[in-house]
């Protein structure tokens, strides 16, 4: 599938440029600046494994469903003694394999993903 983060794109010369996301880079000290980079989902290469999607709409299981309930990402976070970055990214799909016991606690809550061995 085609990643849903980068899309090709092209440079000033008219160039396609599959898998880069145009970032805002802060090195420091040295001036800020705008750049071409690898898309981090796909590692630049424009498409992501098709355990990838699942995960997507899974997440989006997860988000619809904490929505519902009126609680947000911190709310989560605590009381799974998580980070808000990490259930974020869960929502988004950007983290694949969970192996962690509160994980279930959560999911219980939603419907359930055909897990995988490597779960």
């Amino acid at each position: 599938m085609t990643c849903p983060d980068c899309r090709i794109i092209k440079d000033k010369d008219g160039n396609e440029m599959k898998g880069k996301v145009f970032c805002h880079v802060n090195r420091g000290n040295n001036p800020h600046s705008w750049e071409f980079l690898n898309c981090p989902r796909c590692d630049g290469t424009g498409e992501i494994p098709d355990e990838a999607v699942k995960w997507i709409k899974h997440g989006e299981v997860i988000r619809k469903k904490r929505l519902s309930e009126n609680e947000t990402i911190r709310d989560v976070a605590r009381r799974l003694n998580l980070s808000p970055v990490f259930i974020s990214e869960v929502e988004r799909g950007k983290i694949y394999n969970l192996d962690i016991a509160s994980w279930d606690d959560y999911s219980g809550k939603i419907p359930p993903v055909e897990r995988g061995a490597d779960w």
